[in-house]
């Protein structure tokens, strides 16, 4: 008697077996008169013959009509010692309270996908049956928690392939959307393919796709998108499709995230008044390519790699003495041609010009220029990171703190710094995963070409060896030379290019928020209407 049968005695071989005499199984859905109770009952009193206790197992016990639950109410007031009773219903609230208060209740929970795809793994291999994982975890969340609806279905499945279980075969049966599609849907969506993204729509339509179904995939994917990048270390791992999950959770921002779900779950609301599904889902679609937050990531990937640090130059330094406020470069309108303008920054030995030969084009080696301000920024020691690793409060106190960049116009890997890898890392066009993950590092130390970075520890789920050999291959094109790198996950001890867009983006925005309140237009609307600023809705243009 314990909460582990031995699984060889007599007991249990004939209770497996379905002809243990002392286990009384009543299915109390076609039993439910008074009637078939008391004749039940009938027998109680009597010891068992073969186990220890006799056993009644009534299942869907709330079915029983209420002279029924009457009936048994004594017994199970005062059972005979040798008896015991297993009542099993899906619905409890409809058992009489007088029953319920007799009885010691046992909540059974949904069985998690991992564990039935487990369980299934073993069945299948005892049986010598060929089947993939991917075909499994289908079959696991179809189940909904039921190891026993996950059995049937792979009783189906087996028969549906031929004595095969793959995972084409198992979506076909169970109608269930093929998880690339949805991929290749949020590709078209974050590159902007309007056209390949509708092609593919016609394509799942020819296919007779169900679009309320391949829209709760999309949310579906979304969500897991989320989770990967918010908490990596519990993103779903069984998933048919966590590459491409990862993929897109180092393409995309927290913002872009959160709006396409919430459009999506509002067309899934909507989609009893449209009169097609498909066109319904076609709008969907039109929302997802029209509407992005305009400070996403890949956005400002694109200006830094285009057009050397705008945005990380670009912060504003409103009433900071010894500052001038940068001109907003607009795009292809520098007077340097490719060289990217920079503000005039007082530093320890010279001063920085905006545009002209002071600029910094990050698209090529830089040339070794014997000037002041080279100088100055080739002794910044390698631990001279920038003190600022958190959002400013409100109201400026200090300038920005910028990387040091030399005249001549590029960084040389003798003069590489913590500071000047925040100016470097936008030209080394890294994108996807391997950006997000890149732009979450530290320069940590330099020898020879050698050159070690710090990851942050939250971003460490994400990281690879394929990003650190892609890393490395960009910085040996920069600098032209062959370069090692070396990545370990520990706390930042300074800004990552990460940390550096936030701040300066979080200090354009406060810089914009007092120019705002200063402007004498809306100090007269404040003091005339007593008007308020939603300093909430700001954002400045640059």
């Amino acid at each position: 008697v314990s909460s582990e049968p031995c699984g060889s005695c007599p007991a249990c071989l004939e209770i497996s077996e379905g002809r243990f005499i002392d286990l009384i199984e009543v299915d109390a859905a076609s039993r439910t008169k008074v009637e078939d109770t008391r004749e039940l009952l009938e027998n109680v009193q009597y010891a068992p013959t073969r186990g220890r206790y006799k056993v009644y197992l009534i299942d869907e016990v709330h079915m029983l009509s209420s002279h029924s639950f009457n009936a048994l109410l004594k017994t199970l007031e005062e059972p005979p010692p040798h008896v015991k009773f297993l009542l099993a219903t899906t619905d409890p609230q409809k058992l009489p309270a007088t029953v319920l208060s007799r009885c010691l209740q046992f909540n059974l929970k949904n069985m998690p996908a991992a564990r039935i795809v487990e369980h299934l793994q073993h069945v299948l291999a005892e049986e010598r049956m060929a089947f993939d994982d991917g075909a499994l975890w289908l079959l696991a969340e179809a189940a909904q928690g039921s190891m026993r609806d996950a059995l049937s279905l792979t009783d189906q499945a087996i028969g549906y392939g031929a004595g095969k279980v793959v995972q084409r075969d198992v979506a076909h049966m169970l109608g269930t959307i093929d998880r690339q599609a949805v991929s290749s849907i949020i590709a078209a969506v974050l590159e902007g393919e309007g056209g390949a993204l509708f092609a593919r729509i016609d394509e799942l339509a020819m296919l007779g796709t169900d679009f309320q179904a391949l829209l709760d995939d999309l949310l579906s994917a979304l969500h897991a998108v989320a989770v990967a990048q918010a908490v990596p270390e519990v993103a779903p791992p069984g998933r048919v499709d966590s590459d491409r999950i990862l993929e897109f959770a180092g393409a995309m921002t927290g913002e872009d995230v959160q709006l396409f779900y919430q459009m999506a779950l509002n067309a899934r609301r909507d989609f009893a008044y449209v009169p097609d599904p498909r066109r319904g889902f076609e709008m969907l679609a039109l929302r997802l390519l029209a509407f992005r937050p305009m400070e996403s990531r890949e956005l400002a990937l694109a200006e830094a790699a285009a057009g050397g640090i705008p945005p990380l130059e670009q912060s504003s330094t409103a009433g900071v003495p010894g500052t001038k406020k940068p001109d907003a470069p607009v795009a292809g309108s520098s007077p340097a041609g490719d060289r990217a303008m920079v503000g005039e920054t007082e530093t320890e030995t010279g001063t920085l010009k905006s545009g002209g030969e002071g600029s910094l084009p990050l698209d090529r080696p830089a040339r070794s220029v014997d000037t002041e301000v080279n100088k100055a920024a080739a002794t910044v020691p390698l631990d001279a990171a920038s003190p600022a690793t958190q959002l400013p409060p409100a109201g400026l106190q200090r300038p920005v703190a910028r990387p040091h960049v030399p005249e001549d116009g590029g960084i040389s890997l003798e003069q590489l710094s913590p500071r000047h890898w925040l100016a470097l890392f936008p030209a080394l066009k890294l994108s996807g995963v391997t950006g997000s993950v890149v732009s979450n590092t530290v320069l940590a130390s330099i020898g020879g070409d050698s050159i070690h970075f710090v990851l942050d520890r939250q971003q460490a789920g994400l990281y690879n060896e394929v990003h650190r050999q892609r890393l490395e291959d960009a910085l040996s094109e920069y600098f032209a030379r062959k370069i090692t790198v070396s990545v370990e996950e520990g706390e930042l001890q300074g800004e990552s290019p990460a940390l550096y867009q936030l701040r300066c983006k979080a200090e354009r925005r406060q810089a914009a928020i007092e120019e705002l309140e200063q402007d004498p237009n809306i100090r007269m609307l404040i003091r005339e209407f007593d008007a308020r600023l939603d300093t909430d809705s700001v954002t400045p243009l640059d």
